[in-house]
């Protein structure tokens, strides 16, 4: 009974964390077409680094359950060059566009992928599980 309550309680604070990100990148969103300033980049951090962490929570639960073996820590660096880094790529490259100067991607339908908040947040997420899935102990039982 208290595995579920742990589950739906992690569920909820997971949902809670996309809402209030999403929530918070839409007022900044609405705020930068209407004042023409997108020089502000702060909130759309913040809601990379709030689903980054949503992700992390995710991934927690196999890492602490590992943390008990004596074998060492390895990680898998292959998972997070072919998983993480797109994901990375795809969850910053609005921000890198007004950072860095970028130009958008060609193709409308990456467009969209990149410039909606939705996809950002999931690319987050995705990283955020990734990274803290990557790191392993290895039993050679």
């Amino acid at each position: 009974m208290r595995k579920h309550f742990n589950i739906i309680l992690m569920a909820l604070g997971l949902f809670g964390i996309l809402i209030a990100g999403n929530i918070g990148v839409t007022i900044a969103s609405r705020y930068a077409q209407t004042h023409y300033d997108f020089s502000n980049l702060i909130p759309y951090f913040l809601y990379i680094v709030v689903s980054l962490i949503g992700g992390i929570i995710l991934g927690l639960e196999p890492l602490l359950k590992n943390r008990t073996s004596a074998a060492p820590w390895k990680v898998d660096w292959l998972r997070i060059l072919y998983l993480g880094v797109p994901a990375l790529f795809f969850a910053v490259y609005l921000v890198l566009c007004f950072i860095f100067g970028l130009k958008m991607l060609p193709l409308k339908i990456t467009t969209i992928f990149i410039t909606e908040p939705a996809f950002i947040s999931l690319n987050a997420f995705i990283l955020g599980y990734i990274i803290i899935t990557s790191f392993y102990k290895e039993d050679h039982a």
